[in-house]
């Protein structure tokens, strides 16, 4: 990392391993008025100094959220977490104020890690912040005005746990956003505990949380720094991995090392319990490592999903061969262990973003770096971050970190230390490229402003989930270009170290133009949008499934409206079909056992009523449509 005014602009001479100049410039100090600093934090190890960027006020611009340490073991408080509105105007220098209110919700409050995403399917994101102690969730009103639901949705945690962060995911395939919560350990590195362990919240849909850690078998007694979720493998359903640090087996422990969390479509049982197992071993990651980041991308160019794994020391690569089911190690093939520093010295490598800062469709690795004990051989933590770039799809990549003006060296004259941790990424600015928030222990967070001089066409896509999750975690982008390519990409959710990025699919196109986007939905509906004009190139698309399924309510009691079940023909690009979509085959199923009648109105739509069983249960739906069931399956919780 740079400390502002340190870092000095890009190399004189250009590089042509960075044809379009990609420039990083540190503007931290105006961007926030001054220094942020995180704080130390309250156990033994370093974790800390999360961020997550998304629209919290409703504004069309990019928010931050900061989780701080307000106790460190000095008692020299750094003040609370904070939310960040972002100021910015369009074309000016970026700027963020600082909003009292959220302030006073996290006073006094040691927090670790943030998640965001919209839980109660208001429109708006709400805010989990992994805490020393009791975890917050923080309901948001749609203008950036918070509640702490934490007691009532029964997501707080044990009181001696230290909670690294978080996922809002739909593990379950009802359509709500579940929350997967990281345990760091504070033992002696030798003996797990039961508070150390990971957590898997189901959302209920009414505003409550049940844990279904143990009977989902995800709980994890590891030191888990990050998590990612997705469809690792193409099989239609949603993988976990887990960034887990293997230091108690450094000394005789049992902490285990990376975990891989897989389960097969029908393991969910009749009230939404997902089950997983295991498959780290099975999937050929078995190298002993003490893992802090992940970054997804198609390395390799063969059409899949690969996982770039941060390390203690040398960094993992795990490319994915779907025929093999398996992964290979290949950092050292694609340059990219990121063993030492220039001067030779070990790395310790946390947060990693696979990006495109120039828009020409081919990927950038940016890698954070920091320290974790204050070496005798030097006076402070502070390690360089790196950037490496690869020149062509499948090709291995080059270091570029001197021309776009992160420093090639230790930066001397100053005491305050520089050792990162998370990075995150969004457009801060709104001029159309991705800029990066740097998380980092002890010191301020940082903000880099992308001045790339020369950029390609780009597609950036917001998905908002209808019948799937509001964020839709698994579904698959095809867009078909002006020179014949189609590119895929897969929505995915997580992989920074103790906070998340803007949430977009992002596509750097080069000279090329969109001519047609393709959805596979997590529902199960498939959309196109064809016939785009070229101004879809160059800003953000916001595409919302169409509203083609749903439930009138989520939860209800015996003396509740009986919940209603609607389902809407459309064709393929979302539009109710009418009466043409009437006389389909139309068949819904109860996991509780009570009959499910289901109306054919003529005009396309199909109606259900779901009836109170008679007493307090989950109940899941099972649907099918002219033969196909589809991977949605609704939950309902009766009181």
């Amino acid at each position: 990392m740079v400390l502002a005014g340190c870092g000095g602009g890009p190399a004189a001479q250009p590089d042509p391993a960075n044809p379009g100049g990609i420039t990083l410039t540190d503007v931290t100090r105006a961007a926030f008025g001054g220094w942020l600093p995180a704080g130390h934090p309250s156990i033994f190890f370093p974790v800390g100094a999360g961020a997550a960027l998304g629209d919290l006020d409703g504004d069309g611009d990019l928010d931050l959220v900061v989780a701080r340490i307000a106790s460190p073991p000095a008692g020299v408080s750094e003040g609370p977490s904070l939310m960040l509105r972002n100021v910015t105007t369009p074309g000016g220098a970026i700027r963020f104020t600082r909003d009292e209110a959220f302030s006073a919700l996290t006073a006094r409050r040691n927090l670790y890690g943030v998640a965001l995403g919209d839980v109660d399917r208001d429109g708006d994101l709400d805010v989990f912040l992994g805490a020393d102690g009791p975890d917050l969730l923080l309901s948001n009103d749609g203008h950036g005005g918070f509640t702490d639901v934490s007691a009532s949705a029964g997501v707080a945690g044990p009181p001696g746990d230290a909670t690294a962060g978080g996922l809002f995911v739909d593990v379950n395939q009802d359509g709500l956003l579940d929350l997967y919560a990281l345990n760091y350990h504070r033992g002696d590195g030798r003996t797990p505990l039961p508070v150390d362990a990971n957590r898997l919240y189901l959302n209920l849909g009414d505003g409550s949380f049940v844990d279904a850690s143990a009977a989902s078998a995800t709980a994890s007694l590891g030191a888990t720094h990050a998590a990612l979720a997705g469809d690792l493998d193409g099989d239609g359903t949603l993988e976990l991995y887990l960034a887990n640090d293997a230091l108690g087996a450094d000394d005789g422990g049992t902490f285990p090392v990376d975990a891989l969390y897989r389960r097969d479509g029908s393991d969910i049982d009749a009230e939404g319990v997902p089950r997983y197992s295991d498959v780290a071993a099975a999937r050929g990651i078995t190298s002993s490592h003490l893992s802090m980041g992940i970054a997804p991308a198609d390395f390799d160019a063969d059409g899949d999903l690969d996982l770039y794994v941060t390390d203690w020391g040398p960094s993992k690569l795990w490319l994915w061969d779907g025929a093999q089911q398996r992964y290979t190690e290949a950092a050292a093939r694609f340059g990219l262990e990121v063993a030492t520093a220039p001067g030779g010295e070990q790395l310790i490598s946390w947060g990693a973003q696979a990006l495109d800062l120039d828009s020409d469709g081919a990927l950038e690795l940016l890698v954070v770096n920091g320290d974790v004990v204050d070496p005798p051989a030097r006076a402070s933590y502070q390690q360089v971050d790196l950037l490496y770039r690869q020149p062509a799809a499948g090709a291995p990549f080059v270091d570029i970190s001197a021309s776009v003006g992160l420093p090639g060296a230790l930066a001397t004259g100053t005491t305050l230390p520089v050792t990162g941790r998370g990075a995150f990424a969004g457009d801060l600015d709104g001029d159309g490229d991705l800029d990066v928030v740097l998380g980092a222990f002890g010191e301020s967070f940082r903000v880099y402003d992308n001045r790339t001089r020369t950029r390609g066409h780009f597609l950036r896509l917001r998905l908002i989930g209808s019948a799937s999750a509001p964020d839709p975690v698994g579904a698959v982008v095809s867009v078909t270009t002006t020179g014949g390519r189609v590119l895929t990409r897969q929505r995915t959710v997580g992989g920074e170290t103790y906070g998340q990025g803007d949430a977009l699919v992002e596509l750097g196109l080069g000279d090329e133009l969109p001519t047609m986007i393709e959805i596979a939905w997590p529902s199960g509906l498939r959309q196109r949008v064809d016939g785009l004009p070229g101004v879809v190139a160059g800003r953000e698309v916001r595409l919302v499934e169409p509203s083609w399924l749903a439930l009138s309510a989520r939860s209800a009691t015996a003396a509740d409206p009986a919940p209603r079940l609607t389902i809407t023909s459309v064709d393929a690009r979302g539009q109710p079909l009418g009466a043409g979509g009437a006389g389909q085959t139309v068949k819904v199923t109860r996991s509780d056992g009570v009959a499910v009648v289901v109306d054919d109105h003529g005009d396309g739509s199909y109606g259900a009523t779901l009836p109170h069983p008679g007493s307090a249960r989950r109940t899941r739906l099972s649907i099918e449509l002219a033969g196909r069931t589809l991977p949605l399956a609704p939950m309902l919780s009766f009181r």
